[in-house]
């Protein structure tokens, strides 16, 4: 499992603000890298501009799972996701260790 926001960095309270600073080529790269060379990973494509990138990942070599964003600016939709037990479910049936997901 590999998390990464598709910009990594905003001007505090400024949404996008970092858009077309680079950030783009560097997420495309990495996500086109990693469905490359790895196989069975899952991949989290949550908002509208992350399932862009989805395009990027082989469905037939991994686990693609689109969603709502967290952002409490997206509403509630992302508190009744079923993600995390897709992606656990995906990595068990790869014979994958499944991913802790509580927060201690």
């Amino acid at each position: 499992m590999f998390l990464l926001n598709a910009i990594l960095t905003v001007e505090k309270a400024k949404s996008n603000s970092h858009k077309n600073k680079g950030w783009e080529a560097f997420t495309d790269s990495a996500i086109r890298t990693i469905n490359k060379e790895c196989n069975g990973v899952v991949f989290m494509f949550w908002g509208k501009k992350a399932e862009d990138k989805a395009k990027l990942v082989a469905r037939d070599r991994h686990l693609v799972l689109c969603n709502v964003h967290p952002s409490p600016l997206a509403g509630q939709g992302f508190t009744s996701i079923t993600d995390f037990s897709k992606a656990n479910k995906y990595l068990a049936d790869k014979g994958k260790t499944p991913i802790d997901w509580n927060i201690d």
